[in-house]
């Protein structure tokens, strides 16, 4: 497989940015597949919901965010202030909202297919996590990042966001 670099034009800001786009087929080596990020195939799930409203922003943008890597979109899901909730191991256990998955679910499916799920380093166990549970041991999800604003920032402008 080779790579070509050509220019492609943003909608918002009007200006080229240089993509990588295969030429030939794009799997290689042992089936993986080789996802190439064109500007706006980046799509950040911002996550500042907790348990105020019994899960249900969180089981929407997990959803959502379990729906656009099935769209072979590169998914960040960024949990954050109340959201940061989620990050933790049993927090989102018996959540369920009708006609969904389990809030569990949707985390452990997000991560299994590839998804990037990161909390906020300054709410990671610090400020935003404690929304009733401070009986519950503190120990992050499997596959959870911890990573800071500036990441966020750089995968906002490398594509497009919504938030919950």
């Amino acid at each position: 497989m080779s790579l070509t670099l050509t220019p492609a034009k943003t909608d918002v800001l009007d200006r080229g940015w240089p993509v990588l786009s295969p030429t030939a087929d794009s799997e290689f080596g042992s089936g993986e597949v080789l996802r190439v990020e064109y500007p706006g195939n980046l799509y950040t799930v911002i996550l500042a919901s907790g348990t105020e409203d019994g899960g249900k922003r969180a089981t929407l943008a997990l959803s959502m965010a379990c729906t656009a890597l099935s769209m072979d979109l590169s998914t960040h899901l960024f949990l954050v202030g109340d959201g940061s909730y989620w990050a933790y191991q049993g927090h989102a256990d018996g959540i369920q909202v009708a006609g969904f998955p389990s809030l569990d679910e949707l985390l452990e499916s997000f991560v299994d297919l590839g998804g990037d799920l990161a909390v906020c380093s300054t709410c990671n166990q610090a400020l935003c996590h404690a929304s009733g549970s401070l009986d519950k041991a503190l120990t992050r999800r499997p596959g959870v990042q911890i990573q800071g604003m500036a990441t966020v920032m750089e995968h906002l402008l490398k594509g497009r966001a919504v938030s919950f």
